[in-house]
């Protein structure tokens, strides 16, 4: 019993995950019975899909991190080179006290 009451609470939350995403794309027509029958098929094996689900959701954040960091770092690696000349002209300027 325990495990068709996991299996039911699994289902529902692929369910509403699946259903926000798709009724909030804009390009995809609602009345298609194919897409439809697809959800259907995703909540029936909504075991497997929700970790399939998950797993590429935290790839693409580890993606967009990964892209974060490198850009974060490419700056550090610009300021420490050309900084020094940057600083330099600030301090003919006297912007520096």
């Amino acid at each position: 019993m325990m495990i068709i009451t996991l299996y039911l609470w699994l289902s529902f939350i692929v369910l509403a995950f699946v259903i926000g995403l798709f009724w909030d794309d804009e390009s995809n027509p609602k009345s298609r019975l194919s897409d439809w029958i697809f959800l259907g098929l995703v909540l029936v094996l909504s075991p497997i899909t929700l970790p399939m689900i998950i797993w590429h959701k935290l790839r693409q954040a580890v993606q967009k991190w990964r892209a974060y960091s490198f850009s974060l770092n490419r700056l550090k690696t610009k300021m420490a080179y050309g900084g020094h000349a940057l600083i330099r002209k600030f301090e003919k300027l006297k912007c520096f006290p």
